[in-house]
């Protein structure tokens, strides 16, 4: 028969575990920051050319989760209340710069970003595209949102290329048909859609 105090002790450790199996876990997050482009000037002094436009965008959306329940333990991650977009342009070239050394201008034109959302001040590369994040909020009710970009090719001289302009919707309506948990407990919900709406605004020099 086991010591009434070695029973007591027992009987601690096994609440401390059930209350730690059914914390939320958490796992680390990180987002890869937006990468400034880079302006020579040996290029600026012998090239005026701009790129050509983009020619497609995908867009990936990702919004804020709460936690998700598995038996008696709830999952959750450090990147649940995060919500984030990525731009992938696609088909901008130009006559001197490599395609992977473009950088984007990103100007908001109609609509309402998300709170907390912050567009570059200045052109950026687009090495694993263009990632804009916010803080969403770790839960399943989410506000939508609906606003438009202009999105514009940099090369190296600084030449802008012509805007292609892409709308951005994601409504809760949106969300309640496409969005859905990926299985790897990551908490991260992704809603793919492909855009094809070039709007050729204008073209100017960036200052290095």
């Amino acid at each position: 028969m086991r010591h009434p105090r070695v029973l007591a002790i027992w009987s601690v450790m096994v609440m401390v575990g059930v209350l730690a199996a059914g914390a939320p876990r958490a796992e680390a997050c990180s987002l890869a920051p937006l990468v400034e482009h880079e302006i020579l000037e040996e290029e600026r002094a012998v090239d005026t050319t701009p790129p050509e436009a983009v020619q497609g965008m995908t867009v990936s959306i990702k919004r804020g989760v709460g936690p998700t329940s598995s038996g008696c333990s709830q999952m959750a991650s450090s990147c649940d209340d995060l919500g984030w977009i990525q731009l992938d342009p696609v088909g901008a070239t130009d006559d001197r710069t490599e395609p992977a050394q473009l950088g984007f201008i990103i100007e908001k034109t109609a609509g309402t970003l998300p709170s907390g959302m912050r567009l570059p001040e200045g052109p950026v590369r687009a090495f694993e595209g263009l990632t804009l994040s916010w803080i969403d909020g770790a839960t399943d009710d989410q506000e939508g949102f609906n606003f438009t970009l202009d999105v514009m090719p940099v090369d190296l001289a600084g030449n802008v290329g012509e805007a292609f302009s892409v709308r951005i919707r994601n409504a809760p309506e949106d969300m309640a048909c496409t969005v859905g948990r990926m299985n790897n407990n990551s908490g991260l919900v992704w809603a793919l859609l492909v855009v094809g709406l070039v709007a050729l605004r204008r073209r100017w020099s960036v200052t290095g």
